[in-house]
């Protein structure tokens, strides 16, 4: 028995090195081949086209934007970045929130569009973030779209999912990508839709009585980098995050959003502002009138649903 052992394990010794020895020689030629890259940094052909495509976003802006060097995960989330050029939509393209649009350009727009005339106070200067809360559909993330183009910001939209990716350490470096790459695409926006989705209030009250220590990693290097903001000498980054419940928001989080807007469902007058606005491309019928005095009278069905 003792040599039949040993004989087996002779041969799984020699299985074993066999093996090894065909795993190298495969590596060693597709290292030679160049279809394995083991940590040098010549660029893909996915990443170069993730480059070209962002240059081509900023081509409005400097060159010296549009020539940045950018880390792998910057790239990957530079498919989330809009140019202020490629924003369409403005202020006057939102119906029924006029009175929102002008506190957001009197308290943001103009402190970043003249910032001599705030460098004196800190009270005077732009709060770092925004907090857009309301039922869905209400104009949330045109408002913030809004604010982008108007100050002539890049809007980088944060996409949830790459916070949430299912390889430990992976979430952490997207994060950090997000906020690198607006400091280098400054001014710019960082938009997160739906922030209760990411960060919930901890504890019973929030989501849930424990939490995953993947996500409170994440969550405490996000706020980190958000307070790296707030600094005299940061680049002009505004953080606006909307929601739908922002009692289920994070406090940490409410903390670092000092100026909030409530979004209301329109009234009478702000619904046929909405509907002006969808309807000035349109052509209507000579006997609709869409400027009637009282905003309602659109049609007879409009005046007879709002009265």
């Amino acid at each position: 028995m003792g040599a039949t052992d040993t004989r087996l394990q002779l041969i799984t010794t020699l299985i074993d090195i066999g093996a090894l020895v065909l795993a190298g020689t495969l590596a060693i030629q597709l290292i030679s081949s160049g279809k394995l890259d083991l940590g040098s940094r010549r660029p893909t052909a996915s990443q170069t086209e993730k480059a070209k495509a962002l240059a081509a976003k900023l081509r409005g802006k400097s060159s010296s934007t549009v020539s940045l060097k950018l880390r792998d995960h910057e790239l990957e989330v530079s498919s989330d970045v809009v140019a202020p050029e490629g924003i369409t939509v403005g202020f006057k393209d939102v119906g029924g929130l006029q009175a929102i649009g002008e506190q957001l350009q009197r308290n943001i727009i103009l402190p970043l569009s003249r910032p001599e005339l705030f460098v004196q106070s800190k009270l005077l200067r732009p709060p770092k973030g925004i907090l857009l809360h309301g039922p869905p559909g209400t104009g949330k993330t045109m408002l913030a779209k809004a604010v982008a183009a108007e100050a002539k910001f890049s809007f980088i939209c944060l996409n949830p999912a790459r916070l949430l990716s299912k390889w430990y350490g992976e979430s952490n470096k997207f994060a950090d990508a997000y906020f690198s790459l607006a400091h280098k695409l400054a001014p710019s926006i960082l938009f997160i839709d739906e922030i209760d989705c990411i960060f919930r209030t901890r504890g019973t009250r929030g989501g849930g009585g424990h939490e995953h220590e993947a996500t409170a990693m994440l969550k405490a290097q996000f706020l980190s980098l958000w307070d790296g903001l707030l600094s005299p000498s940061a680049p002009q980054i505004v953080v606006i995050a909307a929601t739908n419940s922002p009692d289920s928001v994070d406090p940490a989080v409410l903390r670092r959003l000092p100026l909030s807007f409530e979004v209301p469902l329109p009234d009478v007058d702000g619904r046929a502002d909405v509907l002006r606005l969808l309807l000035r491309d349109e052509p209507l019928a000579r006997e609709v009138d869409g400027e009637a005095p009282g905003g309602c009278c659109f049609s007879p069905w409009t005046c007879a649903r709002s009265h």
